[in-house]
C-alpha cells in the first residue's frame, strides 16, 4: 500500500509539460507561468551544419537555416537535402523569460543527444556530455540527461548546442529540452532517478530470491529463467533512458555502456522467451522460439562490430521484439483458455509489457515524451504480476507435490498392508504347523528343526512388523497404549528371549533392576517396551561374540507420582566409530553400509526404536568405543499405577480345566478361504479342545448361511475372502441378529492386516476382537475364552 501512495505522490508532483513554439529562432516566454509548468523547447531553431560555433562567433551565428527542434540529422532537410547522421552542427535559440523571474529561479533539463553536445548559456559554456569534434578520432561521445540551475543576467537567454556524432548511426537532437523551476526539476531528476535504483534493486533481490527458490527448491526451469530476466534487465533500468548509472560512474566508456545496452536486451529477450517456454510448454511452438533466440544471438553477436554498424540493427530487432510480444500475448491466451496455473495473470502482465514495449519504442524513435510515472507504474505492474505467475505456480507444484506425496503415502500403505497380508497368511500356516509338530512329542532332533523354523519364521515376523510400525510412525497412525505392567518382569522375558538366541555364544547375558521397579508397577505401553528393548536386545546379541551383554533398569528419581528410569544396553562387541554413531539411527542404514558387510538386518531397528522413544518424549543415545562395545540408553518417565508388581502378589486364578470347560462341545464357524490355513486352524482348535464342532467355510457368503443354519457359539473370520469378504460378511451377520432378535454371537477377525484403519474397520463391522496373523494358539484361546465367558456372564 504503501508503494502505491508513493507512486500516486510521485503523478501528483510532476508537472504538465507545454510545448512552446519557438518562430525564426525566438521563443517569447514572457507569459509562461513556471509555478504551474515546465517548457519544451521546440518549434524552428537555427541550425548552422558543418559547423561547431561558439556564442564569440557572433558573425557567423547571423546565418544559418531554420529546422525543427528537435530532429534527427537524417530527417533533418537543408535546402532540399537531408543532413548525413554523422558529422556535426551548431543550434542555437533566443528565448525571452518574464521581466520578474530571479536569476536562480529556473533550471534547464538537458536530455541525451547522439552521440556528444556542448550547451551555452549566452558567452559561458553550461553543459556538456562528451566531447566534440569535428572527426571521429576527436569526438567522445556519452549519454547522460541533466538538470541544472540556470544563471543568465537579463530577460533575453542565448542558447547554443553543439552536436557532434561518429559513432551511432543516428545523429543530432531527438528530444526537446525543458526550461522550469529549478526546486521542482532537480525533484522530478532526483525522483526520477531514485526510481531507477529503487527498481533496479528490487530486480536484484527478486532476481536472487527466485534463483535461491530454483537452486534450493523445485528446480523448475521457469523460476531459473525468470530470475535470470530480472537479473538482466537491471542494466535496462538503470543504464538506459535516464542512465543513472552514468551518473553513479561518470567514467565509464561509452563504447562499453552502449554494447552492455544491445546485449542487455537481447539477452533479456531471449530469457523471458525461455520463461515462457517452460511456463507453458503445452501452448508454446518450439520453432518459433528456436527462430527468435537465434535472432536475438545475432544480434548480440554483432555487438563486435563498431558502434556505428551494429547500432543500424535497433530497429529490425524492434519488429522481432515486436512479433516475440504479439507472440507471448498469443501463447499467454491460449494458456488462460486451457485454464493453466497462473494464465490470467500472465496475461495481465502482457498487456502491461505491451504497454511498456509501445512507450520505449515511441520514445526511442523520437515520436513521443511519456511522462516518466507511466513507466514506473508499468514496471511495477509487469514484475508484480510476472511474481504472481511464479508464486502461484509454486503454490500449485507445492500443492501438488504434496497431494502427490499423500497419495503416495496411503499408497505405500495399502501396499504395505497387501504384502503384509501375503506374507502372513503363509507365514501363519509354517508357525501353525511348527507349533502343532511340537505338540506331538518329536524326537529331539526334530524338536531342533522346529525350533529353527519357528525361531526363522519368527525372525521373519518381526522384520515385517518393523517395516510396518515404521510407516504407521510415518504416516502418523501409532496410537501409544497405558498398560499397568512391571518394568522388570518385561525386561525379564526379553532377557530371557536373548539368552535362548545367543545360547551358542560364549556371551552372558545380565539383568540388573533397581529395587523399586521390582516392587511396583507403572503405566507404559507394553507393546512398545517390548519392540525398543527387544529391538536393543537383538542388536546386541548380533554384534558381541564374547564377553557380555546387561540390561540396566535405574531409577534416576521418584517422587509419589512418577518414576525417571535410565534404561541401557551395554555390550562388548565389536563397537561404532564416532563418525557413524549418528549414521545408525538413519532408518535403512548401518554402521557398515557395504555389499560385503559381516552382519545382516534391515537396518530399521535402531530407527525404529528412536521413533517410539520420541513420541515419548525420550532420545535414545549411544555411547561407543571400537572394540571394545557399546552402550545404548535412554531415560524416560513414567507414571506410577498404583500396582504392586505380579511378582509379589498372588491371586486366585481360574484353572486350565474349568477354562476349557467354556470351550466343551462348542460350535465354531470358521471363515478361511485357505485351505492351508483352514487344516491349521482345525488342528490348534482340536488341540484345545477336541469336542468342539467345526463347521468351515471358504468365503463370506457360505459363512452367513452356515451361521443362520447352525447358530454357532462363536465366528473365526478372515478378513480377505473372496466373493464376500469378512467385514461384509459381519456386517450381514449383525443385521441378520438385529432382524432375528438373536444373542449377538462373538466375532473374531482373523487378519494379516497390522495397519491402525484395519483394525478400526473390522470394529466398526461390528466384531468383537482381532487376532492378528500369524498368531500364537495361546492368545486365541485366550480370547476365545474371553468372549465366551463374557458372553456366558
Amino acid at each position: 500500500m504503501t508503494g502505491w501512495l508513493w507512486l500516486l505522490a510521485l503523478g501528483a508532483a510532476a508537472q504538465e509539460v507545454k510545448v512552446a513554439t519557438a518562430k525564426n529562432g525566438i521563443l517569447d516566454l514572457r507569459n509562461a507561468d513556471f509555478q504551474r509548468y515546465k517548457y519544451a523547447l521546440g518549434g524552428e531553431w537555427k541550425i548552422y551544419p558543418g559547423k561547431l560555433l561558439t556564442p564569440a562567433q557572433k558573425a557567423e551565428l547571423e546565418e544559418g537555416f531554420l529546422v525543427q527542434y528537435p530532429m534527427l540529422w537524417h530527417g533533418t532537410y537543408i535546402e532540399g537535402e537531408r543532413l548525413p547522421s554523422r558529422g556535426y552542427a551548431t543550434y542555437a535559440l533566443q528565448v525571452i523569460l518574464p521581466t520578474d523571474i530571479q536569476p536562480d529561479d529556473l533550471a534547464l533539463h538537458m536530455p541525451d543527444g547522439y552521440s556528444s553536445y556542448k550547451l551555452y548559456i549566452d558567452d559561458e559554456p553550461f553543459l556538456k556530455n562528451g566531447v566534440t569534434g569535428k572527426t571521429a578520432a576527436t569526438t567522445v561521445p556519452y549519454f547522460r540527461p541533466v538538470t541544472k540551475r540556470l544563471h543568465f543576467k537579463n530577460d533575453t537567454v542565448q542558447i547554443l548546442i553543439q552536436y557532434a556524432n561518429f559513432h551511432h548511426q543516428r545523429g543530432g537532437p531527438y528530444r526537446q529540452l525543458i526550461i522550469g523551476n529549478n526546486d521542482i526539476l532537480k525533484n522530478e531528476m532526483e525522483v526520477n532517478q531514485a526510481f531507477d535504483i529503487f527498481m533496479a534493486g528490487c530486480l536484484f533481490m527478486g532476481g536472487l530470491f527466485f534463483l535461491g527458490l530454483f537452486l534450493f527448491g523445485t528446480h523448475d526451469k521457469a523460476i531459473l529463467y525468470f530470475s535470470l530476466f530480472c537479473l538482466v534487465y537491471i542494466y535496462r533500468i538503470v543504464g538506459v533512458d535516464m542512465y543513472t548509472l552514468h551518473g553513479i560512474f561518470p567514467n565509464l566508456s561509452w563504447f562499453v555502456t552502449i554494447r552492455l545496452e544491445y546485449i542487455s536486451l537481447g539477452v533479456s529477450i531471449i530469457f523471458f522467451l525461455l520463461y515462457t517456454r517452460h511456463l507453458y510448454p503445452d501452448e508454446v511452438h518450439d520453432r518459433f522460439i528456436m527462430w527468435t533466440v537465434v535472432s536475438s544471438l545475432i544480434f548480440i553477436a554483432n555487438t563486435c562490430l563498431p558502434a556505428f554498424w551494429f547500432t543500424h540493427l535497433l530497429q529490425p530487432y524492434l519488429f522481432i521484439l515486436v512479433v516475440s510480444t504479439g507472440y507471448i500475448a498469443y501463447v499467454y491466451i491460449l494458456a488462460a483458455r486451457n485454464k493453466r496455473p497462473g494464465a490470467g495473470y500472465a496475461l495481465l502482465s502482457t498487456a502491461v509489457l505491451i504497454l511498456i514495449g509501445t512507450i520505449l519504442i515511441v520514445e526511442y524513435l523520437a515520436v513521443l515524451i511519456v511522462p516518466k510515472i507511466i513507466v514506473l507504474i508499468g514496471y511495477v505492474l509487469f514484475f508484480f504480476f510476472q511474481s504472481l505467475i511464479l508464486s502461484y505456480r509454486f503454490a500449485f507444484v507445492l500443492k501438488k507435490s504434496r497431494n502427490d506425496a499423500l497419495e503416495g503415502i496411503k499408497a505405500k500403505s495399502s501396499f504395505l498392508s497387501t504384502m503384509s497380508h501375503e506374507i502372513r497368511t503363509p507365514l501363519n500356516s509354517v508357525i501353525g504347523m511348527a507349533n502343532l509338530m511340537l505338540t506331538k512329542s518329536p524326537r529331539a532332533d526334530q524338536k531342533m528343526y522346529l525350533d529353527t523354523m519357528l525361531f526363522s519364521a519368527n525372525h521373519l515376523l518381526t522384520t515385517i512388523n518393523d517395516i510396518l510400525d515404521y510407516n504407521k510412525i510415518e504416516a502418523g497412525k501409532m496410537t501409544l497404549n497405558q498398560d499397568d505392567i512391571s518394568l522388570c518382569e518385561v525386561c525379564s522375558h526379553t532377557v530371557d528371549a536373548a539368552r535362548v538366541l545367543i545360547h551358542t555364544k560364549p556371551v552372558q547375558v545380565l539383568f540388573v533392576c533397581d529395587d523399586l521397579l521390582a516392587t511396583q508397577q507403572v503405566f507404559a505401553d507394553k507393546g512398545r517396551v517390548v519392540q525398543v528393548i527387544t529391538n536393543l536386545m537383538h542388536n546386541a546379541v548380533k554384534f558381541t561374540e564374547k564377553g557380555t551383554i546387561e540390561l540396566r533398569l535405574k531409577v534416576i528419581k521418584s517422587d509419589a507420582k512418577q518414576v525417571t528410569v535410565e534404561v541401557s544396553v551395554t555390550d562388548t562387541g565389536i563397537g561404532i566409530p564416532l563418525e557413524k554413531q549418528r549414521l545408525i539411527f538413519n532408518e535403512f542404514e548401518q554402521a557398515d553400509s557395504s555389499v560385503t558387510r559381516e552382519f545382516g538386518g534391515t537396518g530399521l531397528g535402531l530407527a525404529l526404536c528412536r521413533k517410539i522413544l520420541e513420541m515419548q518424549h525420550a532420545e535414545l543415545r549411544v555411547e561407543s568405543e571400537v572394540g571394545k562395545g557399546a552402550r545404548f540408553y535412554f531415560t524416560q518417565t513414567f507414571a506410577w499405577s498404583g500396582s504392586i508388581a505380579a511378582t509379589q502378589v498372588l491371586t486366585a486364578m481360574p484353572g486350565i480345566a474349568e477354562q476349557n470347560n467354556l470351550l466343551y462341545q462348542r460350535t465354531i464357524l470358521l471363515a478361511e478361504d485357505d485351505l492351508i490355513n483352514t487344516m491349521v486352524a482345525e488342528q490348534l482348535l482340536y488341540n484345545m479342545e477336541p469336542s468342539l464342532n467345526i463347521i468351515a467355510t471358504a468365503n463370506g457368503s457360505e459363512a452367513l448361511e452356515a451361521y443362520q443354519q447352525h447358530q454357532p457359539d462363536i465366528v473365526l473370520m478372515d478378513v480377505n475372502m473372496p466373493i464376500m469378504d469378512g467385514l461384509s460378511a459381519t456386517r450381514e451377520i449383525r443385521a441378520f441378529e438385529k432382524n432375528e432378535g438373536i444373542t449377538a454371537v462373538p466375532i473374531i477377525a482373523l487378519t494379516a492386516g497390522t495397519l491402525e484403519d484395519d483394525a478400526q474397520r473390522c470394529m466398526d463391522a461390528g466384531m468383537d476382537d482381532i487376532v492378528i496373523k500369524p498368531f500364537k494358539p495361546d492368545h486365541l484361546h485366550q480370547c476365545m475364552l474371553r468372549l465366551l465367558e463374557k458372553k456366558s456372564g
